[in-house]
């Protein structure tokens, strides 16, 4: 019954440890001395065998909700998760949309099918095409742009 207990335990602790050291090894362990345990208990007890794996999954099911909600609340939880977020109104911008390039005719640096190199100046720009397919040297509008994407048709339509 002794070793029941312990690897119920250890199982349970394995898995609260998982959240603190993500890699699946932790919880897998867990859930095998998990099964030990329920499989050492239900030889003990084979009429019981019901009530025994409704408590091991029980207690699978707690000491994730306590990893998940009550971890982050403690001390140690709050040191491992960032709390600031980077928002726009900080600054914080991953794409700037250059509005500029609006309309501006330029040359395919390289075949657009649908995506390729555009040459507007001495500047290459990756773009893609509203699906048409352009060849190398051809000019082209820029129809769209939304931060690093491009949109750009032949310059003739």
């Amino acid at each position: 019954m002794m070793w029941v207990l312990l690897l119920f335990i250890a199982g349970i602790t394995l898995i609260l440890a998982e959240v603190l050291l993500p890699g699946a090894i932790c919880g897998t362990l867990g859930i095998i001395c998990l099964m030990g345990s329920a499989g050492l208990a239900i030889y003990e007890f084979p009429g019981q065998a019901f009530w025994i794996i409704m408590a091991e999954l029980v207690g699978v099911f707690v000491s994730i909700a306590i990893g998940f909600y009550v971890f982050p609340k403690i001390g140690l939880g709050r040191k491992m998760i960032l709390a600031n977020e980077q928002n726009v109104d900080d600054g914080y911008v991953s794409n700037v949309t250059d509005e500029s390039l609006m309309d501006q005719v330029a040359t395919a640096f390289t075949a657009l099918r649908p995506a390729g190199t555009i040459l507007l100046g001495d500047r290459r720009i990756d773009a893609v095409t509203t699906g048409n397919f352009i060849d190398e040297g051809d000019s082209v509008r820029i129809v769209e742009v939304h931060g690093n994407r491009i949109v750009v048709e032949p310059a003739d339509l």
